[in-house]
């Protein structure tokens, strides 16, 4: 089956989720295509709605028909594409391909809704989203009643197909924004959480630990997947924090267990299939610091990291998902982690297409993600 995934402003880390979410399921990725920020794959199975469950992701849609664009539009003469019982409905068209081909085939679909004495509008792309390479493409802005696309990536093969989910975002930004705990400057968000998450490739029933929990934003994103999780932050108010935060959202207190200590040092006993953390970034940084100081800061986040790693690797079996920092300097360059340092002084080793960088331009600390591995 054949789905288009719209992804979100880092087309290259969306990638990467929806590759290890499918590979955790054991379902197969047969191809794929990426043109901007749409994904076309052809997997091997069928899939529900999981658009929920990815944080990179906007909207899934499904394929419907393909072939070349002649014959597509013969085929689809064939099909329904509007089944609403309402006689007026407004839609937009997705176009990943040449401007004359999403132009005829929006000539068509006019032409075949007047037929059908449909009255029907046709909205354009209103929405602006800059990607992580600093490109601005059009997404839908305002609500519509329906959703179609058009891939192909040259003349012959083309691709026609309906949005059939869209992510909730306002429902995830209730329920951040709302939760009882907060400290916005420190923590990620809930879609960077989902998107470490399924890079670990964890699913229901497995079991992770964050060794710098905070107020539970992984933990919280982990324990809606159906994971069980361990947090351990050095800061007992951040574990408070987190207790009324799981606690808020009703989690089975069997599912997870809070600790206040040192990750550095503390023992346990338990099995995890993976560890996800966003780590302590060290002081934060409101202007851009000198060199010395970028490379002071850099330099105790590896030491950190290394330590944590090598205390509780033992009892991690599968990935380790952090960030680092990328600190912006003076010459507009950006300070990164020794990530060569941290691999060899903990014996894992960087999975493949890793690091990837997750900032804004002007962010004066930025995050770059790391998957290391056994």
């Amino acid at each position: 089956m054949k789905y288009l995934f719209i992804l979100g402003r880092n087309p290259e880390l969306s990638v990467k989720e929806i590759f290890a979410y499918f590979s955790a399921r054991s379902l197969e990725i047969l191809s794929h295509k990426l043109i901007e920020n749409g994904l076309l794959i052809d997997l091997d199975g069928q899939i529900g709605n999981i658009v929920d469950e990815l944080g990179g992701v906007i909207s899934i849609g499904q394929v419907i028909v393909e072939g070349n664009l002649k014959d597509l539009i013969k085929k689809l003469d064939k099909i329904t594409l509007y089944p609403g019982k309402e006689n007026k409905f407004n839609y937009v068209v997705w176009g990943f391909c040449e401007e004359e081909y999403y132009y005829e085939l929006g000539g068509y679909l006019r032409a075949r809704f007047k037929e059908e004495k449909l009255k029907t509008s046709e909205k354009p792309l209103t929405g602006l989203m800059e990607l992580q390479s600093g490109n601005k493409i059009k997404i839908v802005g305002n609500r519509v009643s329906e959703q179609f696309f058009l891939f192909s990536s040259d003349s012959e093969n083309f691709f026609f197909g309906k949005i059939i989910y869209e992510f909730n975002s306002s429902e995830v930004e209730k329920r951040d924004m709302n939760k009882p705990s907060r400290r916005s400057e420190l923590a990620i968000s809930p879609r960077l959480a989902k998107i470490m998450l399924n890079l670990a490739n964890v699913k229901e029933n497995d079991k992770i630990i964050d060794p710098f929990c905070g107020v539970g934003i992984i933990l919280t994103e982990a324990l809606l997947k159906k994971i069980k999780v361990v947090g351990i932050d050095f800061d007992i108010n951040a574990i408070e924090g987190a207790e009324e935060n799981l606690s808020w959202n009703k989690f089975n207190k069997n599912d997870y267990k809070l600790i206040s200590d040192d990750s550095r040092k503390i023992k346990i006993n338990t099995s995890f299939s993976a560890l996800v953390c966003e780590p302590d970034f060290g002081e934060l940084l409101r202007k851009i610091p000198t060199e010395a100081n970028a490379k002071k800061t850099i330099k105790n986040y590896e030491d950190l990291m290394i330590s944590v790693i090598n205390n509780l690797k033992r009892n991690v079996h599968g990935k380790f998902v952090f960030t680092a920092p990328l600190i912006l300097m003076f010459n507009r360059k950006r300070k990164r982690a020794n990530i060569e340092r941290i691999t060899q002084e903990t014996g894992l080793k960087l999975a493949d297409g890793f690091p990837i960088d997750d900032l804004r331009k002007d962010q004066i600390v930025g995050r770059e993600i790391i998957v290391l591995e056994q």
